[in-house]
């Protein structure tokens, strides 16, 4: 029996001991986990910057600057079916110049000669239809005047033919190689000393002149190919700022008023139809079809306007506005394109003028200078 009674209380020591290892390991496993995750937390990189936010709280300065909203703009150019290029004088043709189909003809330049004699192409706005002479006032010879300055000669931009008229032309004359005005013509000029052309560039689509064949005076000697007649601006874009815009179209710049939804300005159908981007739009798409735009359709699907084209060009406002950037978290009472924002404790009513890259762009409507905002707004007044 005490043999009995000896081993029982040796194994309750043995279990006791296999316990209190068993709990002891435990607690080192438990203790350990904790200090691995608490080491990972203390030496945890802190957010990068990147992901934190751009704007803090306080009082954010702020500078004012231009901005012109300069973006691309859609113009629909409706084109004639085509034109033609009549001849100044008549006789035999001895030499062709530029009447090859696809060649381009520019006002300024001669094109062909009739009985060995270089003829002048030269653009205005309207067909010539009088003879004009000296002290005479008109658009035609107004037309003239802005046609000769546009070429880079010293004529007056008036509408009275002047003798700076004369010397204007004759100058352009002398460096065409063709015929000018002389004292014997009174120094007139009339319509046998140039070939009218109806836009500052044309094109060539096929050419009736031969060489050492015969023409008549006033005869067609080419046709070219259509001309821009009405050009008509898109304005379906709501980001974009109103007011006057300015273009520029092949070198020349135009005023787009805001009112203006199309026009038949002969200056500025001139300069399309000489620019670049009329002409890439006019070349064929990987498709092999040019992009000539089917114009709208009637109840019966037939098209209204087929001969237009899309041309792309860049305009922007013609007098920037001053705005300034600021976050929207300093605006409130935000309606439409109009907000309040908090400067020096006050607030200030301001017009929503555009928003990019998280920032608005804002002016002022007292036309007052806003140097600083608070972020974000300090108050709820009303600012109007």
């Amino acid at each position: 029996m005490r043999l009995h009674h000896y081993k029982t209380g040796t194994n309750r020591n043995v279990g006791r001991n296999t316990v209190s290892v068993s709990v002891t390991v435990l607690l080192a496993l438990v203790m350990l986990a904790a200090g691995v995750c608490g080491g990972f937390l203390l030496t945890r990189e802190p957010e990068p910057a990147a992901f934190e936010s751009a704007t803090r709280a306080g009082t954010l300065a702020v500078r004012s600057e231009p901005y012109d909203d300069e973006r691309s703009v859609t113009v629909t150019v409706e084109r004639s079916e085509s034109g033609s290029v009549a001849a100044p004088v008549g006789g035999v043709v001895t030499e062709l110049r530029q009447c090859a189909a696809g060649s381009n003809i520019e006002s300024g330049s001669a094109f062909i000669a009739i009985d060995g004699q270089l003829q002048l192409a030269l653009y205005l706005r309207t067909p010539p239809y009088r003879t004009m002479t000296s002290g005479m006032k008109g658009g035609d010879i107004a037309a003239l005047n802005a046609e000769l300055r546009r070429l880079g000669y010293a004529a007056p931009d008036s509408d009275v033919m002047a003798w700076d008229t004369v010397k204007a032309f004759n100058a352009l004359a002398t460096t065409a190689g063709t015929q000018g005005t002389t004292q014997e013509r009174q120094w007139s000029i009339d319509t046998s000393l140039f070939a009218w052309l109806p836009q500052q560039q044309v094109t060539v689509k096929e050419c009736q002149a031969r060489y050492g064949g015969q023409v008549e005076q006033g005869a067609d000697v080419l046709t070219t190919t259509s001309q821009p007649v009405r050009a008509t601006f898109r304005r379906n874009d709501s980001s974009m700022v109103q007011g006057d815009r300015v273009m520029e179209v092949n070198g020349a710049t135009f005023t787009i008023t805001d009112q203006t939804a199309d026009s038949t300005d002969a200056s500025l159908l001139s300069a399309i139809g000489a620019s670049n981007e009329y002409r890439a739009a006019q070349q064929p798409t990987a498709s092999g079809q040019a992009s000539d735009t089917g114009g709208a359709q009637s109840d019966t699907g037939q098209d209204t306007a087929p001969n237009t084209i899309n041309v792309t060009y860049r305009w922007k406002l013609a007098k920037a506005l001053n705005v300034v950037s600021v976050p929207p978290a300093a605006m409130y009472d935000v309606s439409a394109d109009s907000a309040c924002v908090v400067s020096r404790g006050k607030p200030v009513a301001v017009h929503v003028v555009a928003s990019q890259l998280g920032k608005s762009m804002v002016s002022v409507q007292s036309g007052a200078s806003l140097t600083s905002v608070d972020v974000p707004a300090s108050t709820g007044k009303a600012c109007r």
